[in-house]
């Protein structure tokens, strides 16, 4: 997996391209600090594949947005 992370003030965008999966989300929950950020922008076109476990990380970061 390989991510790409633009920051913008409060704004953070990121793109992503690969797989996100068991062997990939630690990576991405370590690459992804949304401390600050009031709008996230996740790009999944170059995404291939995604598990339960990174549908697992992307509902953790819909709670830290909440």
């Amino acid at each position: 997996m390989i991510i790409q992370k633009v920051q913008d003030k409060d704004k953070l965008t990121v793109k992503m391209s690969g797989h996100i999966d068991t062997n990939t989300v630690p990576e991405f929950e370590k690459e992804i600090r949304l401390d600050g950020i009031k709008n996230l922008i996740l790009d999944f076109k170059e995404v291939d594949y995604i598990s339960s476990a990174g549908l697992g990380a992307l509902i953790l970061f819909q709670k830290q947005m909440d």
